[in-house]
């Protein structure tokens, strides 16, 4: 795995986060979102590569990252209702 892919997934994350905090409806403070954004997408991300998901050179393992950050962002937002 190259720094290109490391770069794009905290993008992903980052990009997660942000939505989440400005859609959270005061739910969501910064630091938690982003690190819940980061952690989702780099774990899914570099597990989706380390699978395989190769389809289109980023694009499976970008799809995963995206996913797996929204996952984690939700179950966070669940625990806190």
């Amino acid at each position: 795995m190259d720094i290109f892919s490391i770069l794009m997934f905290v993008a992903v994350g980052l990009a997660a986060a942000h939505v989440a905090h400005k859609t959270g409806e005061g739910e969501f403070a910064l630091l938690p979102a982003l690190v819940l954004g980061l952690t989702g997408a780099l774990a899914g991300g570099i597990g989706a590569s380390a699978a395989g998901m190769n389809f289109y050179v980023l694009l499976g393992p970008m799809v995963v990252a995206t996913g797996c950050a929204a996952v984690c962002l939700m179950t966070w937002r669940q625990l806190q209702a």
